[in-house]
């Protein structure tokens, strides 16, 4: 067996319903146990690295359930990681998780925008809004397109988003 970090080799087992995967099914159970595990051991910079390679490959609601969890994280890497790869893979529902994580994000730094700037939480807000623009299983209005590009509050998101007005 190849050496290195535990999170190189990975099985996968299949299930239809996070039920089959989880309870049906002690392997599938272990290995998002060992998913989450290799997560919590890895440096945040590193998580880019492990999660598009493993949604990739393989893609359930119980993978899902991780990323919703984690795009709550207030660790730019973290949080942004998890919001791409929900817009790329998640579900039409999901929708509602990247909404309501922007509000949350408006809330805590919309007064603190040189603040956010400068701690990489931009990151944040740029993929939580390009995700809800680009999300493979809903399709936004222009209406609502345009409103998330002018809700930018950092540089780095008016800057990605070039229609949106600088506050």
């Amino acid at each position: 067996m190849a050496k290195g970090p535990p999170y190189r080799l990975l099985l996968i087992v299949t299930g239809s319903t996070l039920r089959a995967e989880e309870m049906d099914r002690p392997l599938s159970y272990y290995l998002k146990q060992r998913i989450e595990q290799a997560l919590s051991e890895l440096p945040a910079n590193e998580e880019f690295h492990f999660l598009p390679e493993l949604t990739e490959l393989y893609f359930s609601e119980a993978i899902a359930a991780i990323l919703r969890k984690r795009v709550e994280s207030d660790e730019p890497e973290v949080a942004s990681t998890s919001a791409y790869l929900i817009s790329k893979y998640g579900s039409e529902s999901d929708e509602k998780v990247l909404e309501a994580r922007l509000e949350r994000w408006q809330k805590e730094w919309g007064s603190r925008k040189l603040e956010a700037d400068s701690n990489q939480q931009g990151r944040i807000e740029i993929e939580l809004v390009g995700g809800l623009i680009r999300a493979k299983a809903w399709k936004l209005s222009p209406e609502r397109v345009k409103q998330l590009q002018q809700s930018c509050v950092t540089k780095y998101c008016s800057q990605q988003f070039p229609s949106a007005i600088a506050r």
